[in-house]
């Protein structure tokens, strides 16, 4: 039997991942502009809470995606560590490639903020899962 629950599951699981998808490609692009590209600005002077921020973004949209995803719902567990290795390995992978861009380095620091807010946007995942005043409706 066909309820409207399976087939709202149905629909956001087939876009569930467009989001972290989206911001994914938005963050490697401006993650490989060569330094001179980039506007200076008083606001993009925080380097590494701006990562911190970019990379909590990214993981907290790939749990999401996994969450809505009906193919994908396993254990909470499951969900926060394939997000949180995901994120981690493209942050990784990002960080790594900026040695080869013009006017950038591979920065220890830049990667230990990047697995930061990989840790946060999980952190903040979870507590949105947990909270029951909080959580989605399409969660549960």
């Amino acid at each position: 039997m066909i309820t409207k629950r399976t087939l709202a599951g149905n629909y956001l699981g087939k876009y569930a991942f467009i989001p972290a998808i989206i911001w994914a490609i938005a963050l490697g692009f401006l993650m490989l502009l060569p330094s001179d590209s980039i506007p200076k600005s008083q606001l993009l002077t925080f380097d590494k809470i701006n990562h911190l921020i970019a990379y909590s973004l990214l993981s907290f949209l790939i749990a999401l995606g996994y969450r809505l995803n009906s193919l994908a719902r396993t254990k909470r567990k499951n969900v926060l560590g394939r997000s949180l290795s995901l994120s981690i390995m493209y942050g990784t992978i990002l960080e790594l490639l900026q040695h080869y861009v013009p006017g950038r380095a591979l920065e220890l620091y830049d990667l230990l903020a990047n697995v930061a807010g990989c840790l946060f946007g999980i952190l903040i995942f979870n507590i949105f899962q947990r909270n029951k005043f909080v959580r989605l409706k399409l969660l549960d």
